[in-house]
């Protein structure tokens, strides 16, 4: 198995005709721990709102609020939106949607499957860190 597959490119959403990518790395976790300091609040930004035909999980955010919170974290990486009126301004309505099911993409994304802990494990096996 490739390393491709397991760990695939990042989501890529579109904003004013410019293409970013989403990341929610230690950054956007410290970004969401300071929007929403109740871990439980934190729990609920993405409801699981049941499955599909095919059995893929359903998603809604709760607000236009949390959709920004959210975007604004996920595009930190990036250094693009000084801030969130920054952002804010250049989102447009009709793409909620689309942002909203890149947001839970990339949440999904930023979680280790067990498929790919146990390669980064035969991995640091195979090619150990030589320390002196």
């Amino acid at each position: 198995m490739k390393l491709t597959e397991l760990f695939p490119e990042l989501i890529k959403i579109n904003i004013q005709d410019k293409q970013y990518e989403l990341k929610f790395n230690t950054r956007a976790i410290l970004q969401m721990e300071q929007d929403y300091p109740d871990a439980k609040e934190r729990e609920k930004l993405i409801l699981m709102d049941g499955a599909d035909k095919k059995g893929n999980p359903l998603i809604e955010i709760r607000s236009t609020n949390d959709l920004i919170n959210l975007l604004f974290a996920g595009l930190l990486h990036t250094k693009a939106f000084t801030d969130k009126d920054t952002l804010t301004d250049a989102i447009e309505p009709r793409d909620f949607g689309n942002y909203t099911n890149a947001v839970f993409a990339a949440f999904m994304q930023a979680r280790l499957t067990p498929e790919q802990m146990e390669k980064l494990e035969v991995m640091s096996q195979a090619n150990p860190s030589k320390k002196k």
